[in-house]
């Protein structure tokens, strides 16, 4: 805070002089980094969501199936997609747009899934 009150200064610099210190005393500690990390391996990413909705809530084969399917879906789709797409626009185009319609076949096979069967493929018994 003693760089903030020293007015000899301009204040961008006593601000970039604060955030300086500030990073390289919190922001580099390692135990910083590792309680977000930890942290956030508790939070639900969106696969985990599409996984669970295309297996069955509640369902442990359900799952397993559901990330069989999401794992081979993306998998397949980022490896061919761009061959094929190639065969219709310029590599470059054809380099971006494959994993990113990969990424949305997956969500594509949820919705498909949910229509077919709104509790997933192995609903949960009981």
């Amino acid at each position: 805070m003693v760089q903030l009150k020293n007015r000899a200064q301009p204040l961008e610099e006593r601000l970039l002089s604060f955030y300086r210190n500030y990073y390289r005393e919190v922001l580099t500690r390692k135990w910083l980094r590792l309680f977000l990390y930890a942290s956030l391996a508790e939070v639900p990413q969106p696969l985990d969501l599409v996984v669970i909705s295309i297996g069955g809530i509640g369902s442990i084969r359900g799952a397993l199936v559901g990330s069989l399917l999401v794992g081979l879906l993306d998998t397949a789709g980022r490896a061919f997609l761009p061959f094929l797409f190639r065969q219709m626009f310029p590599s470059v185009i054809a380099a971006e747009a494959g994993p990113a319609v990969a990424s949305v076949l997956i969500y594509v096979l949820m919705a498909a899934v949910l229509y077919f069967r709104p509790s997933g493929l192995f609903p949960a018994r009981g």
